[in-house]
């Protein structure tokens, strides 16, 4: 989804200094945005999930060209496999993606596109929405293969409860 940012002039005077505002990385405040507002804690994730699965292969494919082989796959728990998974077949990302896109919250692919959904850069993150338990721990793994190379990395949370790749 294409951003628009309102465009403004800025009109002062006597201004004798300006300090940007800057967002604190720790735990509190990742608690907040990503836990602590979601109400759903289940049904946030697969959402924000599945619509990245499906914008991967939109993507890759064309809005068109998506033929049933390639249509996102999401196995659900069971009582013998309690796992969730989810299975794209998008381009993945490659390591320097996964290091300044997945790994910095609020990056995005997706401000510039029209036809995908999200540009905010917190849907990769909302596992943590239901991993982030009474105890506050829990960790997801991602595997991408991105140009004939597969590579896995596991989200989860430092001891001081930041989130880490």
């Amino acid at each position: 989804m294409k951003i628009l940012h309102a465009t403004h002039q800025d009109q002062s005077a006597g201004v004798i200094g300006e300090k940007e505002l800057v967002f604190e990385a720790n735990a509190v405040a990742f608690y907040g945005q990503i836990s602590g507002l979601a109400k759903d804690k289940i049904g946030y994730p697969i959402r924000e999930l599945s619509t990245n699965m499906w914008d991967a292969t939109k993507e890759k494919y064309g809005n068109d060209d998506v033929a049933a082989e390639f249509l996102p796959i999401i196995k659900l728990p069971t009582r013998i496999n309690p796992m969730i998974s989810f299975r794209d077949f998008g381009n993945g990302m490659s390591a320097e993606a996964m290091d300044k896109v997945y790994g910095v919250i609020y990056a995005s692919t997706k401000r510039e596109s029209s036809t995908q959904v999200g540009g905010w850069g917190l849907g990769r993150l909302s596992p943590f929405a239901y991993l982030l338990g009474e105890n506050g721990s829990g960790a997801y793994n991602i595997i991408s293969i991105n140009g004939g190379t597969k590579r896995a990395y596991t989200m989860s949370l430092s001891s001081s409860g930041k989130p880490v790749l």
